[in-house]
């Protein structure tokens, strides 16, 4: 008997409520009704009513479609007849809006000329038999089939995309496919763009991250847009190559949405199908796959079938951040930092407790155990207890390595879990998504999320485990995992009593530790500081005590070279820091007094201090909730305590502390078990903003009568940046400018360079942020010192980029050259002498070397002036030099006398002297390079190879010169540095360069650094410029300079592979 067959007998041997009730399934699936009501069985049950219609349909326009069901198998014509025309006699509403009448029957004996009088009696007359039912439950509705008749037609593994979400959402531990998606709109365009132009598309990623939601989704889309009909297949390992001929006929185009691919064994056959040249309609696939198993996959797909992998990542942080910040208008930064640490990477997690603070259910959000009961209870409840228990001691220990020696054994045996137990509980996990099995080594726990609620559900709220036995029996092998654990335990499912009982547990444990040794009592102390506050501070206290005394003298400490180490590597500093954010003030308070007296005469490390408050102890996500307070009392403390004690340390830091609280924004580092984030915190102009800036402005004023701190705090002011995040923050920098006005009036002489620059940095505050002139002439003194403007018009740089750069550098050299008109060799020293003097010049790159080039390029038409400047300059010791000084000053000696010039740098001693020269014999004209200058010039090269320095060599375009007038002198040069300089490979690639980029014609270059056809200098050189290419420049790339030095000397590839093999 045919399947077919078998379903006719079936449908027709049903009772007629039950095949009612299948009729009305039928027809919701065959033509997609939203909405289908009964009226001929009773609710509940399979008996039947009596009635007109069975069933009808209300369609958007007010229609109806009448639904009768026929189960007689005699006088079946007149039976359908009476009906119909029982519905057409009935004139009240609704029936006068029936637009369509569908009658069901199960008889075979209807001819085609009864058909043809019911349409005629009823023109909008659809008529369904046994055997075209029989036929769509065979080919399309094989559930319809198994639900209702208790047929098979096939393993149920192919399914339409409703029943696959019903199937899924049993059977895994994840999200339910009902919820909508979020926050995937890039991804899910991504997806819809390959499958437009691929067949095969690979979605991977780790479990529990929305691959199937998103696969679905964006399948759903596809197939509605391009007339494709999709079918999702859920693994259950039966053989399903038969089910492929029912539900694949070459009729249609197929999207196939196959989860956990790699589970499915007989995979091989859909690629079959979609790779077949036979079929004439169309058919893709979307695979989804776990990270750990892609690679294996992917190995099955390639012998069949090209294929796209897409990678799905994790929604980071902030990209969770923004979906609340665009969907809730929420810009509290510690209320976002609170939900994204609730939901981890669970984007719906986050909806849900945004959703509470926006209803301002605090306590939801202080307390997330309500949020997570609504979104994970039902999935916990379907465990069985031992599923439960193993599963939550998974989550705590995160990666399980499948070995008899493991720890979780120990507690699971007291749970009657045996290793044999465990192993089948982790199959029946990993096939409900819950745990990642990694080829039976590892087992991984999927969603953390889940993971997190599984730890409360049996830690806490069945309290099956106590939380202390669990911590006494793991410390200190797993105590990242015991930090984890604490983290949800106290922040995520937060509970005052069972706090305090856990606290009261830990102080027994505490002292059962202090008997070991005090390695273990610091790693105890670090793990649980915050929950026993006084007794580690009492610990900390009492080893600094124990430490050494240590006399070191921040004041002669570099902090400017340490200033970007944030590296603490002194694991108490890190504690003691740790309370900076504790609830109670009072232990952040003790924790300052112990680290004071700790900086005082302890510390060996200035740059762990220095990290300490300035990274630390600076604004982060908290200092805004707390109202500034927390940073307020790190000044005044230690200005009370520089006061009580007068330590130089601490005055130091304190100084350093107060010009940190003068920022903008701050960065804090946030280290996570695996990462480090990096979060931009800006200060908000409140009234305690406004009092923390106040009181460190007042500290750096008060100090700066201080010999110790005056030029750290001139160069605090003079750095003051205003970078602001926001304009509110223009409220600041306006009280910060009145007071650093009333510091400038009593403390700065414009006489001086230093503080010129500082009111000048504050008058261009002023005019950057466009405030009124009440602001900018606070700040305008610097205006009455004639050698600071000089020095500004020597520094400004007027480029926009819309004029020609040499006219305006050409008119700055007017304007200056008028300045530096009455100037004699004594102003020229006295000029050099105020810009060295400054402290603040030497800060980054203020002045500089531009100054020193404009001001040697405005007197190139003055020889007088030019010699009088280069005097000074010289026995000045050429302060803020740079070697593009010397490239001008090569250009400049040409206008001048050379000789006089030449003569007078010899004479001089100062530090760039020999920088000089090698530019004065690149200056020198042909005609005065003789033979013992040409001895000189390599007597010189001598002379530099003994600096560590990378030299200043004479460029090749020169070597080649001179060897024109005397032959062999550029080989002679090549061969001395090869010499000397075989060290150091920089020097050949700097000499040999302008040859391989055609600035020298290349043979001629060739032909004169050898001689005699002799080139083994130049091979040499070559070869060390190599080495230098090694580390990522390849100067020859075209091998131009290669193919020269091979077609003089063929012998060069056996000195090149010998060196390679050498090294």
């Amino acid at each position: 008997m045919s399947k077919i067959t078998q379903i006719e007998k079936h449908i027709i041997a049903l009772e007629g409520g039950r095949y009612q009730k299948m009729m009305n399934t039928y027809l919701y699936n065959k033509y997609n009704y939203e909405n289908i009501n009964t009226l001929g069985s009773q609710t509940g049950t399979d008996k039947t009513t009596k009635g007109t219609l069975d069933a009808f349909v209300r369609l958007k326009n007010g229609e109806y479609i009448g639904i009768m069901h026929n189960t007689v198998q005699s006088a079946v014509f007149k039976k359908l007849k009476k009906d119909i025309e029982s519905v057409i006699n009935i004139k009240k509403a609704p029936y006068k809006k029936i637009s369509k009448l569908i009658c069901c029957y199960t008889s075979s004996n209807i001819t085609p000329e009864q058909q043809e009088k019911l349409h005629e009696l009823y023109p909008n007359l659809e008529l369904i038999g046994a055997s075209t039912v029989a036929q769509d439950l065979y080919w399309k509705y094989q559930a319809i089939a198994r639900d209702y008749l208790d047929i098979k037609i096939d393993t149920n593994q192919i399914l339409p995309p409703d029943d696959f979400i019903e199937r899924y959402n049993s059977k895994t531990s994840s999200a339910p496919l009902a919820f909508p998606l979020i926050g995937r709109d890039k991804e899910k365009q991504d997806i819809l763009n390959i499958l437009e132009k691929n067949i095969v598309l690979m979605v991977c990623g780790k479990s529990g991250i929305g691959k199937t939601k998103l696969a679905l989704e964006t399948a759903q889309d596809f197939a509605n847009k391009n007339g494709y009909i999709l079918k999702c297949v859920l693994n259950n390992g039966e053989p399903i190559y038969n089910d492929l001929s029912i539900h694949f006929q070459d009729n249609n185009n197929y999207l196939i949405m196959i989860d956990d691919a790699n589970q499915l064994t007989q995979l091989n056959h859909f690629l079959d199908i979609a790779c077949s040249l036979k079929r004439i309609h169309k058919t893709k696939i979307i695979l989804t796959v776990r990270d750990y198993a892609k690679n294996d996959l992917k190995q099955r797909v390639i012998p069949y079938i090209e294929y796209v992998s897409y990678d799905l990542q994790s929604l980071k942080k902030e990209e969770i951040s923004k979906i609340i910040i665009d969907n809730f208008r929420f810009t509290d930064r510690s209320l976002l930092e609170k939900i994204t640490s609730i939901s981890k990477d669970n984007v719906r997690i986050a909806i849900m407790a945004a959703k509470c603070a926006k209803n301002k259910d605090w306590a939801k959000i202080n307390n997330a155990i309500s949020i997570f009961d609504t979104y994970y209870s039902e999935t916990a409840t379907r465990l069985l207890y031992k599923e439960r228990i193993t599963a939550s001691f998974i989550s705590f220990f995160q990666t399980v390595k499948i070995s008899q020696d493991h720890i979780i054994f120990d507690f699971l045996k007291s749970f009657n879990i045996s290793y044999s137990d465990f192993s089948d509980i982790v199959k029946v996990l990993h096939e409900k998504e819950i745990v990642d099995v990694y080829k039976n080594i590892a087992i991984k726990f999927s969603e953390q999320t889940f993971g997190d609620y599984l730890l409360y559900d049996v830690f806490s709220k069945l309290e099956i485990v106590k939380p202390a036995e669990l911590i006494q029996k793991t410390f200190p092998k797993y105590k990242s995992r015991i930090v984890n654990f604490l983290m949800v335990f106290l922040n995520t499912f937060h509970d005052n009593e069972k706090t305090d009982y856990l606290i009261a547990q830990l102080k027994e444990i505490w002292q059962t530790i202090q008997k070991n040794t005090k390695e273990l009592q610091l790693e105890f102390v670090m793990v649980f500081h915050n929950l026993l506050a006084d007794e580690s501070l009492l610990f900390i206290k009492n080893e600094i005590a124990l430490l050494p005394d240590s006399s070191i003298n921040f004041q002669e400490f570099d902090f400017e070279a340490h200033k970007n180490n944030h590296n603490i590597s002194t694991k108490f500093l890190h504690i003691l820091s740790d309370y900076k954010n504790h609830l109670d003030i009072s232990k952040f308070q003790t924790a300052l007094e112990i680290l004071f007296s700790y900086i005082e005469n302890k510390t060996k490390s200035p740059a762990e201090i220095y990290s300490l408050f300035t990274q630390n102890f600076m604004l982060d996500q908290k200092s805004f909730h707390f109202k500034y307070k927390r940073e307020f009392l790190v000044l005044s403390m230690l200005k009370k305590h520089f006061k009580k004690t007068n330590n130089i340390n601490i005055g130091m830091i304190l100084v350093f502390y107060a010009k940190e609280c003068l920022e903008f924004e701050y960065v804090q580092y946030i280290s996570h078990e695996k990462n480090m984030e990096f979060l931009q915190v800006g200060m908000e102009p409140t009234k305690n903003a406004f009092r923390l800036r106040k009181y460190a402005i007042k500290v750096l004023t008060c100090f700066h009568k201080l010999t110790p701190f005056k030029s750290i705090i001139e160069k605090a002011i003079f750095k003051y940046q205003t970078n602001l995040s926001h304009k509110e923050q223009l409220s600041i920098i306006e009280q910060d400018l009145n007071l650093f006005a009333d510091f400038c009036e009593k403390h700065l002489d414009v006489s001086s360079l230093d503080a010129c620059l500082i009111l000048h940095n504050l008058y261009k505050t002023c005019q950057k942020h466009k405030l009124p002139s009440i602001y900018s002439s606070k700040f305008n003194k610097f205006k009455e010192n004639s050698l600071f403007m000089l020095f500004l018009t020597l520094n400004r740089d007027d480029y926009t980029g819309d004029e020609p750069h040499n006219e305006l550098y050409q008119d700055k050299a007017d304007q200056i050259q008028k300045l530096l008109n009455p100037f004699t060799k004594q102003d020229f020293i006295l000029l050099l002498k105020t810009l060295k003097s400054s402290n603040l010049l030497k800060i980054d790159h203020v002045f500089p070397y531009d100054g020193i080039h404009t001001l040697l390029y405005s007197l190139q038409h003055n020889e007088k002036q030019y010699l009088a400047f280069l005097e000074s300059y010289l026995e000045q010791d050429t302060p803020f030099f740079a070697n593009d000084l010397g490239y001008h000053f090569s250009g400049v000696v040409k206008l001048f006398n050379f000789l006089s010039i030449f003569n007078l740098i010899k004479s001089k001693s100062f530090e760039a002297k020999n920088i000089f020269i090698t530019y004065c014999y690149e200056a020198m004209p042909i005609n005065l390079v003789t033979k013992n200058i040409c001895k000189d010039i390599l007597k010189h090269i001598k002379e530099i190879s003994k600096e560590d320095k990378l030299p200043t060599i004479l460029p090749i375009n020169k070597t080649i010169e001179i060897d024109k007038k005397h032959r062999g002198f550029a080989h002679s040069y090549l061969k001395l540095l090869v010499s000397v300089f075989s060290t150091k490979p920089e020097v050949f690639h700097i000499f040999l360069l302008p040859i391989i980029h055609r600035r020298t014609n290349i043979q001629e270059a060739v032909k004169r650094l050898s001689i005699a056809r002799n080139s083994q200098a130049l091979q040499n050189a070559y070869i060390l410029m190599a080495i230098r290419d090694y580390h990522g420049w390849n100067s020859d790339h075209e091998a131009l300079l290669f193919r020269a030095i091979y077609n003089l000397d063929r012998k060069f590839v056996k000195n090149i592979i010998r060196f390679a093999i050498i090294n």
